[in-house]
This record gives C-alpha cells, structure tokens and sequence, in this order.
C-alpha cells in the first residue's frame, strides 16, 4: 500500500512557488505556470457532464483537457489536479493513443484512491498555499464580522468554490466545517 506523501507534495509547491513566484499572487495563475511547464492546457467544450478533465502524457508531449462547460472555479481546480498527477505520478501515467482513458472514483482500487488523494492534496495546497490563505484569513477576520463573510472573500480571492476553501481551512486547522 502506497503511503500518503504530503511532504513531497508540500515540498514540490514550494519548490513551484520559488521557481515560479510571479506566478502565485492569488489567484494562482494557472495559464502560465502550464507554459512555463511546458504543458499544452486544452478546454474541451465536448466532454460528458460526468468528466472534469484528464492529463496526458505521450513521451515529452503533456497535456491537460478540462471540460470547458463546467464553472471557472471547478476547471482550476481540475487543471491543478491533472498537473498533480503528471508531476507526482509519473510513473503511472498513461500514453493516449485511441482517446483518453476515464477513470470514476467508485472504480478506483485502493493504489489508485491514494494517487487521487494525493492529487487533490496537490490541487489544494496549489491552489490556495498555506501561507496565503493564512495571510489573507487574518486580513479579513480583522476587518470582517462572520466566518461566512471571511470565507466568501477568500473563495473569491482564490478563485475557488466554497467547498473547496472549507476543506483548505479545515486542513489547516483554521476553521472547522
């Protein structure tokens, strides 16, 4: 059974942040950290409602096809998913030659459960860095008067869905939900 890596993840969003920092003003720039990566990002208006997106390798060739009908805040959250997978999960990526291969999570063993943890974990920490959302949290609490008014600034500053930012709080121990 594979181990959760959150410190390789962890280590691996900074080492992007410290490469990349003109990048990182939230909202994370994802258009241009996938260039500077070298990675073709493809919105695909064709998808089924049930596909978010998929990475693909095909030797030095990457990319990324996100379902283009579905909310701004749900493709960058898909988008930062798929670029976990190609750069944690390297060797378990696949060559796309007839189409691209769709996996649903109620399908996944438990190897394949770990890898999409991990690049959820990924997707978050990129998304919304601790450091950031810290930062900004203390911001608005001092200038705000509810936790929802503070949350509802923060999704819009990160450009996430709520949902999203609960859980990043919740990691973080800033805020139960």
């Amino acid at each position: 059974m594979t181990k959760f890596r959150k410190s390789l993840i962890e280590d691996l969003i900074n080492e992007l942040r410290q490469t990349f920092s003109e990048f990182f003003e939230p909202p994370v720039n994802l258009n241009k950290l996938l260039k500077a990566l070298n990675i073709e990002l493809v919105k695909d208006s064709t998808l089924e409602d049930s596909i978010s997106g998929f990475g693909v390798v095909d030797g030095e060739n990457k990319g990324i096809a996100v379902n283009r009908n579905q909310s701004t805040v749900r493709q960058r959250f898909t988008i930062a998913h798929e670029l976990g997978h190609i750069l944690l999960h390297r060797d378990k990526t696949f060559t796309v030659q007839k189409g691209p291969t769709t996996y649903f999570r109620s399908s996944l063993d438990l190897e394949e459960r770990w890898r999409e943890k991990e690049a959820n974990y990924f997707a978050a920490c990129l998304l919304m860095p601790e450091d950031l959302v810290r930062l900004k949290f203390n911001e608005y609490e001092s200038e705000l008067f509810t936790d929802e008014d503070v949350l509802y600034e923060l999704k819009k500053d990160f450009k996430v869905s709520e949902p999203a930012m609960c859980i990043r709080l919740s990691q973080l121990g800033i805020l139960d939900y």
